[in-house]
């Protein structure tokens, strides 16, 4: 499937804004629910064994036990209710994050994210919800084959065949170092590059099941249609043996892919009194920064990390310039931290799956990024779009300048009219950011196009 992003004029823009007032803080009896009838059938949970509630509303600290009400009929019974108290203003503020937790251990929701609801005021009952988001219903143990293609991995030097491993993790398996894949080396050609396995899955006919593929021990990055915050595969249990379709290990291609090791200069602009997720203020005279990331291996946050530089001196700019290997992906996932007094953790720049999205925009050996910005929230200013922002300028000695955002394999495309027809493709324009056009007069049409998957 091909993606595109056409060249369209501004009609105009409007904006209202309106004096607001501020609601006052409340204490609201919120009424938290949860279903256990799937785990009492499948045996995964026994009713008077540990059930509790955790998350903001109490820091995500020691969990508050829920209880049922054993005198209703049928599954009825296996509604556990709790009402706590919980702070904050009715409207858009949000009541918070939280998770049902059995026995101690963490429900592994269906998209991967925590719950959340909306004060509404006053006393609030919300829905009840399936732990663990699993309804009731027949069981299923369907063998259910999982394949992946290690092609783009294998041809950039990431993965070797006989000596690297791929496995597969998820909820059916509690997410654990997985289950070994294998792949048939006798056969020719990139046909040696697929593992497979076959897995008994356990679990309720028609639930979805979150996964990723490991390669080597590490996690594949977000797919591309993967859901929740680390953008996890998921499957839908249809009953009895199934086969999954065959996809390439992060959902990459060798256009997504750097087919080189790459020298990248991450510029971070941050000013004196920045605060981290907590509050503290960023103080340049004595404070650190530095960078971890996915192509790094996120390895534990410390000071061991990175740290970014000072450049120039006395300036908002920090810079650090590290070498990613081949094989990434030329998304990268990364992060900032500041280390110092009052900092604590130095994973402080966001919450949990707030990372900053970037896109290395070449074919050549070194890359510098656009400025970033440290943030303190999910702000979508903080991910990079993949292509696309055409735009075109005023016309300058007869020609007129296109700019857009480029990436390796995206072309420019252009055409005289948009009736049915072939678009002239400008390899010229391959991962490029700018052309200009010579105006000959008429009416032209221009597209960015990305090549579709090998």
């Amino acid at each position: 499937m091909t993606r595109s992003y056409f060249l369209r004029g501004l009609l105009g823009v409007g904006l209202l804004f309106g004096a607001g007032l501020t609601a006052q803080a409340q204490v609201n009896n919120v009424t938290f629910r949860v279903d256990m009838t799937a785990q009492i059938q499948n045996g995964a949970w026994t009713p008077g064994q540990s059930l509790a509630v955790s998350g903001d509303l109490n820091g995500w600290g020691s969990s508050i036990d829920m209880t049922n009400n054993p005198t209703l009929s049928g599954d009825a019974t296996n509604i556990y209710a709790i009402v706590l108290p919980v702070s904050g203003p009715p409207g858009g503020n949000a009541g918070g994050g939280y998770k049902f937790r059995a026995n101690g251990g963490w429900e592994d929701t269906s998209f991967g994210d925590n719950r959340n609801f909306t004060i509404v005021g006053g006393d609030q009952v919300l829905p009840v919800v399936y732990y663990e988001d699993r309804p009731p219903g027949p069981m299923t143990n369907g063998n259910v084959k999982f394949q992946v293609d290690m092609t783009p991995q294998v041809l950039t030097g990431g993965f070797t065949n006989g000596v690297s491993a791929v496995t597969v993790s998820g909820r059916f398996n509690g997410w654990n170092s997985g289950d070994v894949l294998t792949n048939d080396p006798a056969i020719s050609g990139n046909g040696s590059n697929i593992y497979s396995g076959t897995i008994v899955v356990n679990d309720t006919l028609g639930n979805w099941e979150r996964y990723k593929f490991r390669a080597d021990g590490g996690w594949e990055a977000a797919a591309i249609y993967g859901v929740g915050g680390n953008k996890d595969r998921r499957m839908y249990l249809a009953g009895g043996d199934q086969v999954l379709p065959l996809v390439t290990y992060q959902d990459a291609s060798l256009c997504d892919l750097l087919l080189q090791s790459t020298t990248v200069k991450f510029v971070l602009q941050i000013t004196n009194g920045t605060t981290d997720n907590a509050g503290v203020p960023f103080d340049k005279a004595n404070d650190q920064l530095f960078i971890n990331g996915l192509f790094l291996g996120w390895p534990i946050w410390d000071t061991s990390l990175p740290e970014m530089t000072n450049n120039p001196v006395g300036s908002d700019l920090y810079e650090q310039t590290l070498v990613v290997p081949a094989g990434t992906s030329r998304q990268l996932q990364f992060k900032f931290g500041i280390a110092g007094a009052g900092h604590g953790a130095v994973d402080n720049e966001a919450p949990q799956y707030a990372d900053h999205y970037a896109y290395v925009r070449t074919f050549g050996s070194s890359y510098t990024m656009s400025n970033l910005h440290f943030g303190t929230n999910f702000s979508a200013t903080r991910i990079e779009k993949q292509f696309g922002d055409l735009t075109a300028g005023a016309q300058i000695g007869g020609n007129i300048p296109i700019r857009w955002l480029g990436l390796p394999c995206v072309t420019l495309q252009t055409k005289s009219s948009l009736a049915p027809g072939a678009w002239t493709d400008l390899p010229a324009t391959d991962a490029a950011s700018a052309t200009n056009w010579p105006n000959t007069g008429g009416q032209r049409y221009f597209r960015l196009q990305k090549r579709p998957l090998p």
